[in-house]
Order: C-alpha cells, then sequence, then structure tokens
C-alpha cells in the first residue's frame, strides 16, 4: 500500500478519492485496504456464528449482534471498493453499486457492533457474579455438611477461587459415597425431565441427611462427574441448591431459574 501510494503521487491536501483518476496504481491501494478490512470482519462474524450453537440465548446474544455489524461493514466495504474502482474507471458515471447508500450500512453496522459488544460485556459482567454468589453458596453448602475446615482468604482472588473449586470438589466427594442407587433411581422416576444440576442438588440433600444421621457410606456411590464435568456446572449446581432451600423455607426462587 505505501509503495502504490508512494508512486502515484504527488498528492495535495485534499480529498484523497477525487485524486485516484489517471493513476491505476492507486486501485492496488483500495484493493488491499479494502480487502484487509473485508477479510477481517467477515472472519470475525464468521467465527461468532459458527460458536453460537454452544451457547444459550443469554450468553450469545451480545456476539449475535456484532455478528451482524461485522457482516453490514463487510457489505459496507465490498460496496465501497466496487463503487471507487468505477469512478476511477468512469469519473463522470453514477458511482452507486446496485442504488445502494453506503452511510446505512455503516450506520447499522456501527450500532449493532457497539450495541452487540457493550451489551456482551456487560452481560458476561453480570453473569460473573451471580456464579462467583452461586459458587459462595456451594461452598458454604458442602463444607458445612461435611464439617471441612475452612482455610483464611489470601491476598491472591486466583489462590482463593482455586482452594473454593477443591474444597468443594472434595465436599461433593465426600457426599458422593452417601448417595444411594435407591435414591437415584427414585428421583430419576419422580423428576425424569429435571436438568442434571437439579438430580445432584437432590441426590445431595439426601447424602447430607444420611451422614447427619449417622449411616454409614454406601455400598454404590454416585459418579457425578458426567453431571458435573461442564465448566458452569458447578454454579449452576449451586444455584439449584440455594433455590431448593428457598422453596423449602418459603421464599421466592430466584426467576432466572425458570428461564
Amino acid at each position: 500500500m505505501i509503495a502504490a501510494f508512494a508512486a502515484s503521487g504527488p498528492w495535495v491536501a485534499a480529498d484523497l478519492d477525487s485524486q485516484t483518476q489517471g493513476k491505476p496504481l492507486m486501485a492496488v491501494y483500495w484493493v488491499v485496504f479494502y480487502g484487509a478490512f473485508i477479510g477481517a470482519t467477515a472472519w470475525f462474524a464468521y467465527s461468532a456464528l459458527r460458536s453460537r450453537s454452544r451457547r444459550t440465548w443469554q450468553l450469545r446474544w451480545g456476539t449475535d449482534l456484532a455478528a451482524v455489524g461485522a457482516g453490514l461493514a463487510t457489505i459496507w466495504a465490498a460496496v465501497s471498493l466496487l463503487a471507487l474502482l468505477q469512478q476511477m474507471r468512469d469519473p463522470d458515471g453514477s458511482h452507486l453499486v446496485l442504488g445502494i447508500q453506503t452511510r446505512y450500512l455503516i450506520v447499522g453496522s456501527s450500532v449493532f457492533t457497539t450495541v452487540g459488544l457493550v451489551g456482551q460485556l456487560t452481560s458476561a459482567a453480570v453473569r460473573a457474579r451471580q456464579q462467583r454468589s452461586d459458587l459462595a453458596y456451594l461452598h458454604r453448602y458442602v463444607t458445612t455438611a461435611v464439617s471441612a475446615t475452612v482455610p483464611p482468604p489470601t491476598h491472591d482472588k486466583a489462590v482463593d477461587s482455586y482452594h473454593r473449586t477443591i474444597q468443594i470438589l472434595d465436599g461433593i466427594g465426600t457426599l458422593a459415597h452417601y448417595s444411594t442407587a435407591a435414591d437415584r433411581e427414585a428421583l430419576a422416576k419422580r423428576m425424569p425431565i429435571s436438568p442434571p444440576e437439579v438430580l445432584v442438588a437432590q441426590q445431595l440433600r439426601m447424602s447430607v441427611a444420611r451422614l447427619t444421621d449417622g449411616e454409614p457410606p454406601s455400598t454404590s456411590p454416585a459418579d457425578w462427574t458426567e453431571q458435573l464435568k461442564d465448566e458452569s456446572s458447578l454454579p449452576r449446581l449451586g444455584r439449584a441448591l440455594e433455590t431448593d432451600a428457598n422453596h423449602h423455607e418459603g421464599r421466592a426462587p430466584d426467576p432466572s431459574m425458570t428461564r
């Protein structure tokens, strides 16, 4: 681009587009310029849409809007490039491609991309805060149930988060030994369409009751590896436990659990 621009000189401090007539090397300049822009925005839109099937609407609506904005920006760049090449070939002809007004494309792209990205960041921050609250509840629940010793917090949040996760998994592992096959079969029949975290939450409550009553460990402990393999499974389990506790205490459940 720099070589094409320098070889097409001299230039004056005015509108660059109006000085491109009769300078064929500038076609290379604009093709590279808009080509790079089209490649970047098209790839962003493709990447956002490709991953949407792995996320719920609440987790992807912002990137969906941003993908629409990126798509409009891609169309804007393609139309602008064609119009510019047409202008270089025929300065006195019409410079509209298919009658498209590019200003509407760039305005739409700016709005969709800005709202999408800002909205996605805001949603992610709200979700992260809720997940921290859900994990804190789950941590209190299992550590209290198994009478685990909770070390004091450090000055490093990452270390505290790691220790909390380990303590949660240790507590769940202990309670799994008090889950019986009969309990799991009864729950599967009584709640056949419940989410996995709800079933695990009910099994944990049964395990806590058996542990509290001094019953011996089960001969067929539960294996919740499959239900808890997802990175968001522990927060969902904490939310399910808290919602169940609120229900038994007569408080209204969190509306987000009914979405």
